[in-house]
């Protein structure tokens, strides 16, 4: 009978450790588990405080890009108000035919200009400079067809910025 014992003990031992087992990796498959979704939860408010944080630096890159902005135009409309109140004074002169000297307007008129090639503003020509014809930069003055790489006869300065044609320059074929 002892032998029967031994029997049914080593299999319910066996049956029992098995269970335990089990029951010991059940328990950590649950923690597992409550560890990952705790990381998880974790990531998320990472995630969530990177977006905050990333908007709160594109506001503050915005305003600062403005502010630069305004601070850079008024620093041009500094060196320039005094320029325009003179020529707006001359243009009064001439429309009330007040003695204004042609010279007067030359030098304010002149000197915007300098002030806008400072600014990134790029010429195109100069009246009376005679350049090679292109379709991309030059306007002919009249209808008539001018081939590219004619000689032309710059008209009216035209401008670039930033490579941008703003204003093609007007121009005269040399012939006639």
């Amino acid at each position: 009978m002892s032998e029967l014992c031994e029997f049914f003990k080593r299999l319910f031992c066996k049956s029992a450790d098995k269970a335990a087992d089990k029951e010991k990796q059940n328990h950590e498959l649950v923690e597992n588990l409550i560890r990952l979704e705790e990381e998880l939860k974790k990531r998320d408010e990472i995630i969530a405080q990177m977006r905050r944080e990333y908007e709160d630096l594109a506001r503050k890159l915005a305003e600062e890009k403005t502010r630069h902005y305004d601070e850079a135009l008024e620093n041009h409309f500094s060196r320039i108000v005094n320029r325009l109140a003179t020529l707006v004074t001359l243009a009064h002169g001439v429309r009330n035919n007040l003695k204004v000297e042609p010279e007067d307007f030359a030098d304010q008129i002149f000197f915007f200009e300098k002030e806008l090639i400072a600014a990134g503003l790029e010429p195109i020509g100069k009246p009376g400079e005679t350049v090679e014809f292109d379709v991309a930069l030059h306007q002919p003055i009249n209808a008539g067809i001018i081939s590219d790489g004619a000689k032309v006869i710059v008209k009216i300065q035209g401008y670039k910025f930033r490579g941008k044609v703003l204003a093609k320059a007007i121009v005269a074929g040399t012939e006639g």
